[in-house]
């Protein structure tokens, strides 16, 4: 077998070798399958930006490697599994030869190349590591690290027995941890496409079935509702269509009972969860039309467990999370009634609706993932936003993992304000968040430059000009956008908005300091779909006992500089039980 000899680090190619060309080729026959098994440990063809992925084999097999991956090393004898977030992984030969052997040639590292035979793996050192390119690397980073999560899992081996699988015997539940229905059935809209191919490679089928059922789950032109629209365009098999409807489930387990549409144009989506903890419960989306853009406001949990004295959603409490299934489907409903309805196009996602989302991590990161694959939904990585009140280990790890943009909720200058406002900050305060922050923004290889601070402006409470001075020194040193946003008052809330010469004021002063501030004014208020008011329709709609609709605001002690304030709001604006 030819050898070419590159060493690491060392980018030159073989007499004869047209790197160009082999580069367009890999890419072309790529478009056509993208599927590549990582040795069946980690499957890498997580989502890959221009059709592309990287393969793993033996010496002979760089000749067919893009030029980037040559440039950091192409393949690299020894080396011990890396650590979490690492870069490079590894895979033990004796568990590689097993499972290039049960998946037969037709799934060794790259498919589309018949003229190279299989890896040697006996001339091989024990593990084999793939290093890639730091450039290269933010479009392949979620993906890399989402096949990582996968080898430390049991995985079923796609043997032969897969190929001739019935309909009634496809794989759904078991080790591969595909999420499931209640009644056994995969939930597609729940799977990254790395699993979306893993699984349908377990039911028999060529790799490429997966990114055909991907486009007509998520493509603008598509967005599938069920199996029989795939059936009646006759692009796709009906022995394959009769299987999906047999083992997987084409809905995100949500129904769309409601859409109420307020003066300013902004729509407000009430679902039904269908299944689960939240089964009959309401869950709310927004559709926010401005000038430029339409935005998204997604949920990711029924209620909110983190008790903002500020916020209606907390006063349902946690009553369930949504599945990933479950926010992906807000997305594409929305998707579908924009196409419909000549809305245009969704352009941004935010999670910023129902609940905290980095309490539902998992199912956020994969929910992200989803919207951002070039292949699917195709979402601009800096469209889609995830907003958190402050939980500082969930928020390392979802920059270390996901190509999402991060807001931080911050509505107050002092820990002493905060941790009134925001319950969260007594376990994480200003202190600990800020230097967290600071550690991760600007992050190398991170499309997001700068993190999000939202600021809700609260009437005597947050809104002073001390409070701008105080903002500006926590925010130095720390490349953020801040946006400051009106306070949308409701029945379940004491305070009041600021007026809008004190928002004004207060962003001339932090503005003159150098920051980058913006005024959001609130959309849909008369609708109840303003930020702050979702799940007002569960609360006062549901009056079965069994929901227990409405639990009392927090009233905790107030700072005391402020207790004068606050009693006099409390007597002004008496709350409704």
């Amino acid at each position: 077998m030819h050898r070419l000899g590159i060493e690491p680090g060392d980018a030159s190619e073989s007499e004869g070798y047209d790197s160009d060309k082999a580069d367009k080729e890999f890419d072309e026959k790529l478009a056509v399958d993208r599927a590549a098994y990582f040795a069946g440990d980690v499957m890498a063809a997580a989502p890959a930006v221009g059709g592309r992925a990287c393969g793993v084999g033996q010496s002979a097999f760089t000749s067919y490697m893009p030029k980037w991956l040559l440039a950091s090393g192409g393949f690299q004898p020894g080396g011990a599994y890396p650590p979490a977030g690492s870069h490079t992984w590894d895979m033990p030969l004796e568990r590689t030869r097993e499972r290039f052997v049960a998946g037969g040639a037709t799934y060794y590292p790259n498919p589309p190349f018949d003229d190279v035979p299989p890896p040697q793996l006996d001339d091989l050192a024990d593990y084999l590591t793939v290093a890639l390119d730091p450039d290269i690397l933010a479009a392949y980073q979620r993906g890399f690290l989402a096949a990582l999560r996968l080898r430390d899992s049991p995985q079923e081996v796609p043997g032969a027995a897969c190929q001739t699988t019935s309909a009634k015997t496809l794989p759904t539940r078991g080790p591969t941890n595909y999420p499931t229905a209640a009644d056994g059935k995969v939930l597609l809209k729940g799977m990254t496409l790395a699993q979306l191919e893993r699984w349908v490679v377990h039911c028999g089928e060529k790799p490429s079935r997966a990114l055909q059922l991907w486009g007509w789950l998520f493509r603008r032109d598509k967005l599938a509702r069920t199996v029989d629209e795939m059936r009646r365009s006759g692009e796709v098999s009906r022995k394959w269509c009769t299987q999906l409807e047999d083992s997987a489930k084409m809905n995100g387990r949500l129904k769309l009972t409601e859409t109420v549409v307020a003066t300013d144009g902004t729509r407000k989506l009430l679902f039904q969860v269908l299944e689960g903890r939240g089964k009959q419960r309401t869950v709310e989306a927004v559709l926010i039309p401005t000038e430029s853009r339409l935005t998204l406001c997604v949920s990711s949990q029924v209620g909110c467990g983190m008790n903002c004295q500020f916020c209606l959603t907390g006063r349902m409490g946690l009553l369930s999370n949504l599945d990933t299934d479950m926010i992906v489907e807000q997305v594409v409903v929305a998707r579908r009634m924009a196409r419909d309805e000549d809305l245009g196009e969704v352009t941004n996602v935010v999670f910023m609706g129902m609940g905290e989302p980095l309490s539902n991590l998992n199912s956020v990161l994969d929910a992200c993932d989803i919207l951002v694959d070039t292949g699917g939904l195709a979402f601009s990585r800096n469209k889609v936003t995830v907003s958190t009140s402050g939980l500082v280990p969930e928020l390392r790890r979802f920059c270390s993992e996901s190509p999402a943009s991060l807001a931080v909720s911050l509505n107050a200058t002092t820990d002493e304000v905060r941790s009134w406002l925001m319950p969260v900050n007594r376990r994480y305060n200003l202190a600990t968040l800020i230097e967290a922050l600071k550690e991760i923004f600007p992050r190398e290889g991170r499309a997001q430059r700068h993190v999000f601070l939202e600021y809700i402006m609260l009437k005597d409470i947050n809104d002073s000009l001390e409070d701008a001075e105080r903002l500006v020194r926590l925010t130095e040193d720390l490349p953020c956008k801040i946006n400051l946003i009106s306070f949308n008052p409701h029945d379940g809330s004491e305070f009041f908005p600021s007026p809008m010469e004190q928002v004004r004021a207060f962003h001339d002063a932090v503005a003159s300091k150098g920051r980058v501030v913006t005024i959001r004014h609130s959309r849909g208020d008369d609708a109840s779909a303003a930020c702050g008011q979702l799940g007002i329709t569960e609360l006062i709609g549901n009056s079965e006992k069994s929901l227990s609709p409405l639990r009392p605001p927090p009233r905790l002690r107030p700072p005391k500089h402020l207790e004068e304030v606050v009693m006099r709001m409390r007597s002004e604006r008496p709350i409704r039980m």
